[in-house]
């Protein structure tokens, strides 16, 4: 019974829901998937390093997630009336959790982090963030090539990942869209070796 506890604590992953894609192909290492459209809730972190940047998205997301929002309703009778706030709801977690960098403007350093809602939610039917820097939106759909790895995702590991992942598209002749990101499913209690990590990057 205990290992069976354990099994499931370390595993986790295989128990949470996580967006369903088609396997277009394998080249090498490398997966080819196709992703439609879905719903995330995401948030962009100015941070000094990328393991400080998925600390604070990760808390700002789950703070969502765990019930930091709050739900409207319209009245049926008075459809003109404003609609009235209730309470809050506990969403169930999903896998991965998603973040890349991004180089806006003013050249600081920002990433944005995600969170994969539950299938079958809408911007519509979700919650409403108490967070200000949490927004829900719908992630179009996506053709990703996708590099697999065990192991740790500090800031260090994850930059060896996304070079190998580079040199791989370049080697197979596809065309890039976009900057790499980080695909995580396992929570960080989880063992490196158990854990499931990827590197993705938007194709054309």
């Amino acid at each position: 019974m205990a290992s069976a506890a354990l099994a499931r604590w370390q595993l986790a992953r295989l128990f949470t829901q996580h967006p369903d894609y088609a396997l277009e192909g394998q080249i090498g290492p490398l997966e080819i998937r196709r992703y439609a459209p879905h719903c995330v809730a995401e948030t962009r972190v100015s941070a000094a390093s990328w393991d400080m940047a998925l600390s604070e998205g990760f808390r700002r997301l789950a703070g969502y997630v765990f019930g930091g929002n709050r739900r409207f309703t319209r009245s049926a009778a008075l459809p003109g009336a404003p609609a009235r706030a209730e309470g809050a709801e506990t969403l169930d977690m999903t896998s991965p959790v998603n973040m890349r960098p991004e180089r806006p403007e003013n050249l600081a350093r920002s990433y944005l982090v995600s969170f994969n809602m539950p299938a079958g939610r809408t911007p519509a039917s979700l919650p409403v963030p108490n967070d200000l820097r949490v927004s829900v939106t719908t992630q179009p759909a996506r053709r990703v090539a996708v590099l697999r790895y065990r192991g740790r995702y500090n800031g260090t590991t994850v930059a060896k990942k996304v070079a190998e992942l580079l040199d791989y598209v370049r080697k197979a002749g596809l065309k890039q869209r976009g900057e790499p990101e980080f695909a995580g499913y396992d929570p960080p209690y989880t063992l490196p070796l158990l854990r499931r990590n990827e590197i993705w990057l938007d194709l054309a």
